[in-house]
């Protein structure tokens, strides 16, 4: 009998080590559960499925394509006449990317090439941020109903629930704590990136005050924020051409008339966050395991102004697609921009050399 009980407090030994050393994996599986109960409940509660890809079912697709026709000297439409007006996208990587913003954002040092607060105008940005918060919030209720919770506590604070991800933000933390900053929480509801442009002193120029950027092209928040439209763009080649236009574009943009316009570019990654361009031979991809080759890297950007802290909030939705999975109906209009030389075209002198020919070439041109 007693080998038995010494077996058995073994056996319960054993299994105790196990879990402590698989305590992550528990927390974490719990997490899942947790998301999963709150998604059952929410699915009863509104007729709105709660998956990424019943959400893009009840829509069309954004960028179903990696191209839109240049117009004018910025590129910029109104969003109304843009996919019915559609200011948010939510696809089937969501899931994927919003995970990936989570981890950008909670490792310290990743969080300053992605995250930042002008601190000279840390209150203004603030404001703007929490507006800005409460502007994609109700966009998300409008055009995707389920997707997110907005609901008062028992001690009336505002509990901000992700029902994809199970994540929730009480919105009455400590303000110094930017891990809870309100750009922030918002960029972890949207795939979009996030930035808002802030006017200061008597002439009115914005500089970019706030930012939760996951995903730029071969740059780091922390190298722009507090810098102005012309610092900001001082690697773009044509900026200087559009610079007096955009900066009247800023300062006279009104509320609720959001514009709309797309950018693209060509790399040798397929990851959406890239902060360099390597040599091929010196890049292994262990996010995505997709191999090198050439990627088509499109930016759908809007502007809108927010009324009360006067800002403008830039948001940038990013795809890439396979240079061979480009249709062909819109490959025609991918080599005519690599022979355009106005201001309209996004492409550098380095990227239509860097990538002309191989394009050229893979398209039969």
């Amino acid at each position: 009998m007693l080998d038995s009980f010494e077996a058995i407090a073994y056996l319960l030994g054993m299994v105790c080590i196990l879990v402590v050393i698989q305590w992550k994996w528990v927390v974490g599986l719990a997490n899942k559960i947790c998301a999963s109960l709150l998604i059952l409940i929410h699915k009863k509660e509104s007729e709105f499925p709660i998956t990424a890809d019943v959400a893009i079912s009840r829509r069309p697709r954004i960028m179903d394509t990696p191209y839109a026709e240049p117009r004018g000297i910025m590129n910029l439409r109104s969003l109304r006449d843009d996919h019915n007006g559609m200011f948010l996208d939510v696809d089937d990587r969501y899931l994927e990317q919003i995970e990936l913003k989570r981890v950008y954002f909670s490792t310290p040092t990743l969080r300053p090439s992605v995250f930042g607060i002008h601190p000279p105008l840390a209150s203004h940005a603030r404001i703007a941020s929490v507006e800005a918060l409460d502007f994609i919030v109700k966009r998300l209720e409008q055009d995707y109903p389920g997707l997110v919770d907005r609901s008062i506590s028992d001690d009336n604070d505002i509990l901000l629930t992700n029902i994809v991800t199970g994540r929730y933000w009480c919105m009455s933390n400590d303000e110094t704590d930017d891990l809870e900053h309100p750009l922030c929480i918002a960029a972890q509801l949207v795939q979009e990136d996030l930035a808002i442009m802030l006017p200061t002193g008597s002439s009115e120029d914005y500089i970019l005050g706030a930012a939760a950027i996951c995903f730029a092209d071969q740059w780091r928040v922390i190298e722009k924020i507090g810098k102005d439209l012309i610092s900001i763009h001082t690697p773009v080649e044509k900026y200087p051409v559009i610079a007096k236009a955009t900066s009247a574009f800023f300062k006279g943009l009104k509320v609720g008339d959001e514009k709309v316009r797309y950018t693209h570019t060509f790399c040798e990654r397929p990851d959406l966050h890239i902060e360099s361009e390597p040599d091929v031979k010196d890049c292994p991809l262990p996010s995505t395991g997709l191999p090198h080759g050439i990627y088509v890297r499109s930016e759908r950007q809007i502007l809108t102004r927010l009324p009360k802290s006067n800002g403008v909030l830039f948001t940038i939705r990013t795809y890439r697609i396979r240079l061979d999975d480009v249709r062909n109906h819109r490959r025609a209009a991918l080599l005519a921009a690599l022979e355009m030389t106005s201001s309209a075209t996004p492409l550098s002198r380095v990227q239509k050399q860097k990538f002309g020919d191989r394009i050229r070439s893979r398209f039969g041109a």
